[in-house]
């Protein structure tokens, strides 16, 4: 035991509700000193921070192909009205008419206005700096390289390195794995600790009929299921529905009602028909197993009672009935790995469907002036974002299950 003496606390029993289940598992992760309780605390800030970077990081790239298609558009057109003019002239042509642009449309504190203007004066030191150099050899064309990297480039390499991309960690979650290391160690503790004094606390009739292989098993399957089904919860499924509820606050405020509805209707058919056809695999995983291991006994008896068998001749027999005792087991196995493509055919149906409703409302109101092509960039990065952690849920759902059951386990002893 860690710290000082922990309250007495009520554990979970068969027959219990799950809530009283998963009351006990947190009651055991929760630190009782205050040097855990603040790493635990660490760790639900960084857990925050990588909602907030996971919100800006689509956002600066809205805003990053938003100021390099007006520059690059902006040249185009200057290019075209003044054929005659040189690289830097049309430089200065370009800028100098965005920043008229972005004047006629907001106000003169908005972002965009002052990252054109910044732009118009490198624009005017480009110009300058080459004009003096244009006697003696000096560079033709400086492009206003910070002003168009800074900040919008600047802050999505920073968001990814600190959020990491698909399928990687990034700095944030690597530094909250290794802050909770001492909690799920001090759990560990508790957890062990207890079973073990609520094993000595059993009577005589318990350890005269002991087995004690399979209490061990019990014990270090259990410790690990709770340990793990809370991190599944609190690191993953949790931080994931603030995703997608952050996602859809922000579409909602800043781009479409439609848009955010779109995200909210894919998200909320996404996760109930993972956890049906979830739900509906482990069913049939539990049959193939009962099978795999009838199939298994079949052969393990056949060949300790080889004698019995060659007297009898019943080769055949017993070939026949483990040819019988394969298929069975083999039918069982093509239904379990067809929902697991039926599965992946649903969870893709699903993202496919929102990601076209999403592309035609925005692709719609693109064409009546009410969103900008850096809006539907932002709405397929989102939904690239929120897709790629929602393809695990089917995954974490089964581990909770199978850890409850350990848990369950653990906690039966008696």
């Amino acid at each position: 035991m860690e710290g000082g003496k922990s309250k007495e606390f009520t554990l979970w029993r068969p027959g219990d509700s799950r809530w009283s289940m998963a009351a006990s598992a947190f009651h055991y992760v929760w630190p009782t000193t205050g040097i855990l309780r603040a790493r635990l605390a660490a760790c639900f800030i960084l857990v925050m921070a990588e909602r907030a970077i996971n919100l800006a990081a689509p956002v600066a790239f809205k805003h990053l192909v938003e100021m390099l298609g007006d520059v690059t558009t902006a040249a185009a057109t200057a290019a075209a009205a003044h054929p005659e003019a040189g690289p830097l002239r049309l430089l200065h042509i370009a800028v100098r008419s965005l920043l008229s642009s972005a004047e006629a449309q907001s106000g003169s504190g908005s972002t965009q206005l002052q990252a054109v203007a910044g732009l118009a004066a490198a624009a005017n030191t480009t110009a300058s700096a080459a004009a003096s150099d244009a006697g003696t050899g000096g560079i033709e064309f400086l492009a206003p390289f910070w002003v168009l990297f800074y900040p919008w480039a600047f802050v999505y390499l920073g968001a990814f390195f600190l959020r990491g991309g698909s399928g990687s960690e990034g700095l944030l979650a690597n530094i909250r794995d290794i802050l909770y290391i001492p909690i799920t160690q001090a759990a560990f503790c508790r957890i062990s600790c207890d079973v073990f004094k609520h094993l000595l606390a059993l009577d005589l009739n318990f350890h005269v009929h002991r087995k004690t292989g399979q209490i061990m098993r019990i014990l270090d399957r259990g410790t690990s299921s709770i340990q793990d089904t809370v991190s599944i919860v609190l690191f993953n499924v949790i931080p994931q529905m603030i995703d997608v509820l952050v996602a859809c606050t922000y579409l909602a405020t800043r781009m479409q009602l439609w848009v955010a509805g779109i995200v909210m209707v894919t998200v909320s058919s996404y996760i109930p028909l993972t956890i049906i056809i979830t739900e509906r695999r482990g069913k049939i995983r539990k049959v193939m197993n009962a099978l795999d291991n009838e199939r298994e006994s079949r052969a393990t008896d056949v060949l300790l009672n080889y004698e019995t068998v060659k007297y009898f001749c019943n080769e055949t027999f017993e070939l026949a009935g483990y040819d019988k005792a394969t298929r069975q087991y083999q039918a069982a196995e093509y239904w379990q790995l067809a929902f697991l493509s039926l599965l992946s055919m649903v969870q893709s149906m699903v993202v496919w469907v929102g990601l076209a409703g999403g592309l035609i409302v925005c692709i719609w109101a693109c064409s009546r002036g009410s969103l900008t092509v850096g809006d539907t960039v932002l709405f397929i990065t989102m939904m690239q974002q929120l897709y790629v952690p929602l393809t695990y849920f089917g995954s974490y759902y089964r581990q909770v299950r199978h850890h409850r059951g350990g848990g369950s386990g653990l906690w039966g002893v008696n």
